[in-house]
């Protein structure tokens, strides 16, 4: 639904006051209460909704601009202005409708955001949605008093704010205080879930109700090949696609969406499509059972061994396969407790290829690299012009020419602005990588198949 001018500036009016920071104004303004923050019975039989009326201040103590307000029990708004001791409620809606909902937009003209202050005045947060703007308001304004970000009309991602807080941290154009008071901000979005994560709906409780025809004839079609892994996978992405297709309009998407492709390979196709192939557990590595039936569908007599034994290999892959990562972490660490940083500049010439058409180039952002004769540092800003597609020619420490130790040149821009000289911690990111790999094996595996080409791997 598109915002009318009304509900706009109430809007913007309870963003200035500092509302939307407050979980129980976000309830009363999204959603539709049993009972809310501020209940009053006013008199006046005209109230109604696309009106104002005005209260006396004495005879509502407690009652301040930006706040919403239920009107006898049948009439929600918000308090727009604080004047000559007289509030006046801009009536919005019956109470049997949120005065917002997340996914609502609206275009703003300069007089509606009159109210707000700074860089978030921008004309490119035009046409946005109630929800990006509770994302700006809540990460990017309270924290940092309204005076650094400009709007951003775009999907929050963790990617995305870490870009954008990062540089300005390594810049000092960001307090501890102001850092600390926006980690603040963005963790008490998550205390708000039944608003910004719609997690069940009754679509996400089935899927498509052509999967187990589908299935049935793809599984007749290749009765003698289902114990071979790329058959299996075949049938998975279908009938992955099939679900993902189901739920392409629903509101519950974008939770799945938010978990990563987990939500769909494994927890979904588990529960509603099949439960797949199952790598054996035991002397037989590499073979592989199919198991076609889905949780919902029941487990058959068949069946239950293998479905067991996966259980038994994420139990033992997070207790001996963890401590075999902690035993790898406290090896790498003593390998590399004396590497530091110890100059600016080796002063080498020489470089590694790295194919940022294959790889994220993000990844290299306060890298150096070699263009021709220069040497030149990744940003935000010539991202595309250096990287992104391109092969790099990347100063590494694998070329590093510091006699013992490193320099910031070959180990990125980014040690020397936070002043890292000990780099042994660094090296944990390795094996953490492979911790991790085994923990998440207990919360299930998705069969996935890779091309690769055996030049490129001899190589």
């Amino acid at each position: 639904m598109r915002l009318n001018t009304r509900q706009i500036r109430c809007l913007m009016v309870a963003a200035a006051c500092g509302k939307l920071k407050h979980r129980s104004w976000l309830l009363d303004a999204m959603t539709v209460c049993s009972d809310y923050t501020n209940e009053i019975e006013y008199g006046d039989t005209m109230v109604k909704v696309d009106s104002d009326i005005q209260l006396e201040k004495l005879k509502y103590p407690g009652i301040e601009r930006g706040d919403v307000v239920r009107v006898n029990r049948r009439f929600v708004g918000i308090v727009i202005t604080d004047e000559n001791d007289l509030l006046t409620l801009s009536i919005i809606n019956e109470s049997n409708k949120a005065c917002f909902l997340s996914d609502d937009v609206f275009e703003a003209s300069k007089s509606d955001t009159s109210v707000l202050t700074g860089p978030i005045l921008s004309e490119e947060w035009h046409d946005t949605s109630v929800g990006r703007f509770i994302w700006n308001i809540i990460t990017l304004q309270y924290p940092f008093d309204w005076k650094i970000y400009a709007y951003q009309n775009k999907r929050f991602t963790p990617d995305f704010l870490v870009g954008l807080v990062r540089d300005k941290v390594l810049k000092k154009e960001v307090t501890v205080d102001q850092f600390t008071s926006f980690m603040d901000h963005v963790y008490f979005i998550g205390h708000i879930t039944e608003l910004s994560v719609p997690s069940m709906t009754v679509k996400s409780l089935e899927t498509d109700p052509n999967v187990a025809e589908v299935k049935r004839k793809f599984i007749e079609e290749h009765k003698d090949q289902m114990d071979d892994p790329l058959v299996i996978q075949q049938l998975e992405k279908v009938l992955i696609s099939m679900d993902k297709e189901y739920l392409k309009d629903d509101p519950s998407l974008v939770f799945f969406t938010g978990l990563g492709s987990k939500s769909f390979d494994v927890q979904r196709k588990k529960m509603f499509l099949t439960v797949g192939g199952i790598p054996s557990f035991g002397t037989d590595a590499g073979k592989m059972t199919f198991i076609p039936n889905a949780l919902v569908e029941g487990w058959t007599k068949e069946a239950f061994p293998s479905i067991v034994n996966e259980v038994r290999k994420g139990s033992y892959d997070r207790g001996i396969e963890t401590a075999k990562g902690g035993a790898e972490t406290k090896l790498v660490m003593r390998a590399f407790q004396d590497a530091t940083v110890s100059e600016l500049d080796c002063g080498t010439k020489r470089t590694i290829a790295v194919d940022c058409s294959v790889y994220d180039g993000r990844k290299f952002i306060g890298r150096t690299i070699q263009v021709g004769s220069e040497d030149v540092v990744i940003t935000e800003e010539n991202l595309a012009k250096y990287v992104t597609g391109k092969v790099i020619r990347l100063y590494s420490p694998l070329t590093c020419a510091t006699k013992d130790n490193f320099c910031y040149k070959c180990c990125g821009v980014k040690a020397q602005d936070l002043n890292a000289k000990r780099l042994g911690i660094q090296t944990v990111k390795l094996t953490s990588k492979f911790l991790m790999i085994s923990m998440k094996n207990m919360h299930g595996t998705a069969l996935k198949v890779k091309n690769y080409e055996l030049e490129n791997i001899i190589l």
